[in-house]
């Protein structure tokens, strides 16, 4: 999809690199750039019907990691012994958990765990 997307969006002078395809499933986006910000609104503004009707919508970064980091946790001092299907499984009484990621440290893993939602997090407001 992201060369259908290049070779549709190649047709405005400013766009910028080619698409990028980041995530997966229903996290998935399609990453362009326009240097000029009136192509950027045309192509926002006009359906895309040789793109399947796709929608384009601004993207920031720095949004996104924003919105990632309000729904995860650091946890630290977690049991060499666990593995990450075992934290995973754990997290998971209090939502969906999205992402488990264990680093190991000394004697310990510290733990990044991202849920879907930010409600699981306000579960541990009180901690």
């Amino acid at each position: 999809m992201c060369d259908e997307v290049d070779c549709s969006l190649s047709r405005y002078p400013s766009y910028g690199a080619r698409a990028r395809c980041d995530g997966s499933n229903d996290n998935k986006k399609i990453l362009v750039f326009f240097n000029d910000q009136h192509d950027y609104t045309d192509c926002v503004s006009s359906s895309r019907a040789d793109l399947l009707n796709l929608a384009f919508t601004h993207y920031s970064p720095a949004d996104a990691k924003l919105n990632d980091e309000a729904k995860s946790l650091f946890v630290t001092d977690i049991p060499l012994f666990l593995n990450e299907t075992q934290v995973r499984q754990a997290f998971s009484r209090y939502g969906t958990v999205i992402k488990c990621k264990l680093t190991p440290k000394k004697h310990y893993y510290n733990g990044h765990i991202q849920f879907s939602s930010t409600d699981a997090i306000t579960q541990f407001n009180d901690i």
